[in-house]
């Protein structure tokens, strides 16, 4: 299931804060909740089925989400260590590390460490689409088997 599709299966726009998101997923919920039908079998399937749905677009939207206030955390520290590493060649910074101690950590990171972050950032943001993306094919074709059974089932009466 694709970004925009969730937002849509949400009912958001696009801009939403996980704040948001998870207030529209609870309201969702409790639209949708299965046992709201206990009396009419159609309507209750019809409310597990928009619940897969539901719960598929919060947990791709979650990780999404979560992508993008890491993105803009790891952006910030670029900008941190860059702004650090502009500071090391005047005065200020010289007079810091004689404070500190030659050598010291001056709270800024290396170039080796951004490059660290950033390596790690890519790989589990890599790990979580692929997640992702397993656990909706997982949990679509579940759903195509399990409606097969019902036609199967229906069929067999």
């Amino acid at each position: 299931m694709d970004i925009q599709r969730c937002f849509e299966v949400l009912e958001l726009d696009a801009k939403a804060s996980p704040t948001e998101v998870k207030q529209a997923y609870k309201d969702m919920v409790n639209v949708w909740h299965p046992d709201r039908f206990p009396n009419n079998p159609r309507l209750k399937q019809k409310a597990e089925m928009k619940l897969k749905e539901i719960n598929a677009a919060y947990e791709v939207l979650g990780t999404f989400l979560s992508t993008r206030e890491s993105a803009r955390w790891r952006e910030e520290r670029v900008r941190h260590a860059q702004a650090g590493a502009r500071r090391r060649g005047s005065g200020e910074a010289r007079a810091d590390e004689h404070a500190r101690g030659a050598g010291g950590d001056n709270g800024t990171a290396t170039k080796t460490e951004v490059a660290v972050e950033v390596g790690t950032f890519i790989f589990l943001s890599v790990c979580s689409y692929c997640y992702s993306a397993l656990r909706s094919f997982i949990n679509t074709h579940a759903a195509e088997v399990e409606r097969e059974a019902m036609k199967s089932s229906e069929h067999a009466e």
